[in-house]
């Protein structure tokens, strides 16, 4: 589905204070239009221009991590469901609080940050480029991670 969006129709930054919005086309925040800058609460309505409607969540308290839902059918050119926004760390599991929402998978899987490099922790037995790994270790771009119950590839952003 098409709106008409500018490329750049606002931008989101996480700073020490949360997470900002700062709109540069036509905006709403939970129904109030926005112009300049604005602090994000979980769950916040985000719409811009078109009926673009998206949904701003960090469901961890504990996380600086976020996420970013799409309601209205507009997806980006490449399909998602959501876009993370990975702080120190991101849990992937069947929790709702957890960042990534696996509603099938038996145990989570934590991503973390460590010295710029990327690393994992879980209690699932699991392999990381088709060789087994118990426990946890490092990811780079293309690690392709896998278990009983799923699997996920690490795709760079363009």
């Amino acid at each position: 589905m098409l709106a008409d969006l500018k490329r750049r129709h606002a931008v989101i930054q996480r700073r020490a204070d949360g997470y900002i919005l700062e709109a540069l086309g036509p905006t709403r925040v939970n129904g109030v239009a926005i112009s300049g800058k604005t602090v994000l609460a979980d769950d916040a309505d985000i719409e811009f221009a078109g009926g673009v409607r998206l949904k701003f969540r960090q469901p961890h308290p504990l996380s600086a991590s976020a996420r970013i839902e799409f309601v209205s059918a507009h997806r980006p050119p490449s399909s998602a469901d959501a876009i993370i926004m990975m702080a120190e760390s991101c849990v992937l599991g069947r929790s709702e609080r957890n960042h990534v929402v696996c509603r099938d998978w038996a145990n989570d899987v934590v991503l973390y940050r460590e010295d710029g490099e990327l690393f994992f922790h879980t209690m699932e037995r699991l392999e990381v480029n088709g060789a087994p790994c118990d426990g946890g270790g490092r990811l780079g771009p293309g690690s392709h991670v896998s278990a009983e119950d799923f699997s996920f590839y690490l795709e760079p952003v363009l």
